[in-house]
């Protein structure tokens, strides 16, 4: 029976943190952009060195070209410069003056395949955040396409341009046919400023359809394209990003590793929305890697950033903090933070965090014993997530079937360039496409697994809380008398020995009154300690009220259930550390052996009595109600001879 309470036991959270982490995750790819020198390439150096110096100096470009003026710099040139301007704003986080700064220059005389309008209609369209921007953009920015040469750098820009619209739509299996389209059509190297934009943007896609390790080698080409270059705050964001994916998959350290080089790598004071959501990260990998304190000031200069920007991310912020509380003990702060977030649902329904609002929630509750509280948030948090992961699992397979389909499109335009063999074409694709599919389908079962395993934890999590003493996590009363017939019925039914005692720790009410009830508490977590560790694995042990605790020894004599009770007498010999300094602790027992089928109650009755006689007889002793029916062996006589404070019925 000791197993039962062991499995009890023995359920510990295993995968919390994954909720949070993903949350944070799409909260940062929608909030942090990164800017590279121009999708298209200006017509002169000093222009070129001045849309370079955009991704390296955003500050310096603002500076000087914020007295541009076409009179004196002629209409292209200035044209060419305020496109350098829009360019720092998104290198800043500011994309509504990046948008502002294109579209005035849009309205002015441009034909549809100049580059100078490519590039605008580009920064236009990726600044984009609300559903009619984004519309806009994508009906101008198709119309554009439709002019442009196939497999130009123009064409590229705009196919990015447009998958980076469909990211932010909500459409990542569209996005994904533009990106990878764009990304293979530029792999010739005089295509490497589109090359590699269209890189970073398909790592976003990638990582959010699950595959990390794919999206982290993406972005390690971007890395090395801009430390060629020495593009830092462009790598500053690079580092940031893959920080990201490596927290997708569990790699803290790493992720942290990422997270202080982009810091180092960023210019203080510029961008503070974005070093807010590198702080957002960092605290979520310092919570992992159990840093808390670190964890906590970081979580902290992201909330009181946020707040200030009006950033829905402070609500992520806090959720971190509340945890943070609840990983340090401060049980009823983050309940408080926890209580105040849900009150306000729509900031975390912004970025699906709820549930994982719901889950903390009762793991806090359930440390502060409010067991009712933990079990309705626990089947929230259930319920939520389930329909979260099925929403996400739509859209991830979605992307699954666009990569499937964009890979088939390409093979077919390699067998009519090449003119290959059509029917070992067609089998090369069939042994593919079969491949592909079954991965998709392990995919989904495994996902289907996860999501049952998940529910049958929470389940048995659930079962633990009902079943289990919060504070000395012992079996509870309730748990004994519901499995009555699997701790005792069965015993007696099969003429085995069992041996049941209760325990009651001798002047508990002094013990609070002198040392508080914190260093009650300590002694009766200690007891339960030492008693666990001096049973045998087979004997039950559970809080039965107050300072009570009843013990079951199965196939066990009165003389066996003695012994076990010393040793855990002299365990506590020295007494129990408290704030309030030393506690001696002893206790008194009474103890009842049968044979023959008992119920519980009965048993408890007959030990209750024995105890009664202990405390009479002067307290710290242990009372025998009967002895077994089988023959007192000479080993059991010195047993119960050993030592006057036993005594045994007649």
């Amino acid at each position: 029976m000791r197993a039962v309470a062991h499995v009890i036991n023995g359920l510990l959270p295993c995968c919390r943190t994954i909720a949070v982490a993903c949350v944070l995750i799409c909260s940062s790819l929608a909030s942090v952009e990164v800017a590279h020198a121009g999708c298209m390439d200006a017509p002169t150096k000093e222009l070129r060195q001045l849309a370079e110096l955009a991704g390296q100096d955003p500050g310096a470009v603002l500076a000087r070209t914020a007295r541009d003026a076409p009179a004196s710099l002629g209409t292209m040139r200035y044209s060419w410069r305020q496109a350098a301007r829009a360019e720092a704003y998104d290198t800043l986080s500011r994309p509504a003056d990046a948008r502002r700064t294109a579209l005035r220059l849009l309205k002015g005389e441009l034909s549809s395949n100049n580059p100078l309008r490519v590039e605008l209609l580009t920064r236009f369209a990726i600044n984009g955040f609300n559903k009619d921007e984004i519309d806009s953009a994508v009906a101008l920015v198709e119309r554009a396409r439709q002019g442009a040469l196939r497999g130009s750098a123009a064409d590229a820009c705009l196919q990015i341009a447009l998958g980076e619209m469909q990211r932010m739509r909500g459409a990542p299996e569209r996005a994904v046919v533009y990106l990878a389209e764009a990304y293979r059509a530029t792999s010739d190297r005089r295509l490497s400023r589109q090359h590699v934009i269209a890189t970073e943007k398909l790592a976003r896609v990638v990582d959010w359809a699950g595959d990390h390790l794919q999206a982290i080698s993406l972005i390690g080409e971007v890395i090395d394209w801009d430390q060629a270059r020495k593009r830092m705050v462009a790598l500053s964001t690079d580092f940031y990003f893959r920080g990201v994916f490596n927290l997708g998959r569990g790699a803290f350290q790493a992720a942290l590793t990422d997270f202080n080089r982009s810091r180092a790598l960023a210019p203080a004071g510029v961008d503070p929305v974005g070093s807010a959501f590198l702080d957002l990260q960092t605290c979520s990998a310092l919570i992992e890697l159990r840093a808390l304190n670190r964890a906590r000031a970081a979580c902290q200069r992201a909330e009181v950033v946020f707040g200030r920007y009006g950033e829905l991310a402070q609500a992520q912020a806090r959720l971190l903090l509340a945890r943070i509380s609840n990983l340090t003990g401060e049980h009823k702060k983050a309940l408080d933070l926890l209580n105040g977030l849900l009150a306000k649902a729509d900031a975390l329904s912004a970025s699906s965090s709820a549930p994982e609002a719901f889950r903390l929630r009762s793991d806090v509750n359930q440390q502060l014993g409010r067991t009712a509280a933990a079990y309705r948030d626990l089947n929230i948090y259930v319920r939520g997530i389930e329909r979260q992961r099925a929403s996400e699992q739509m859209k991830q397979n979605a992307v699954l079937r666009a990569r499937l389909d964009a890979d088939r499109a390409v093979a077919r335009n390699e067998e009519l360039r090449q003119k290959l063999d059509l029917s070992a074409t067609r089998e090369r694709e069939r042994a593919k496409r079969e491949s592909i599919l079954a991965g998709a389908a392990f995919i989904g079962l495994l996902l289907v697994l996860i999501i049952l395993g998940m529910s049958f934890y929470h389940r048995r999590k659930l079962t633990r809380i009902a079943n289990t003493d919060p504070l000395t996590g012992l079996l509870n009363r309730r748990f004994v008398s519901e499995h009555e017939s699997l701790l005792v019925s069965t015993h007696t039914k099969t003429g085995d020995s069992l041996a049941l005692a209760i325990v009651d720790i001798d002047h508990f009410k002094a013990i609070n009154d002198t040392y508080g009830h914190d260093g009650g508490d300590q002694v009766l977590v200690a007891f339960a300690d030492v008693a666990r560790g001096a049973l045998r694995k087979d004997d039950v042990i559970a809080r039965w009220g107050g300072e009570e605790f009843l013990v079951i020894f199965p196939r066990a004599s009165e003389a066996e259930a003695v012994g076990a009770l010393f040793r855990v007498k002299d365990a506590l010999a020295a007494g129990v550390s408290t704030a309030g300094g030393v506690v001696p602790v002893k206790f008194s027992v009474g103890i009842v052996c049968c044979r023959t089928a008992e119920r519980l109650h009965t048993l408890v009755q007959r030990a209750d009595e024995a105890l009664y006689r202990a405390k009479a007889g002067g307290r710290d002793r242990i009372e025998i109600a009967e002895l077994c029916s089988r023959p007192v062996t000479a080993k059991d006589t010195l047993l119960l001879a050993d030592d006057r404070r036993i005594g045994a019925a007649a």
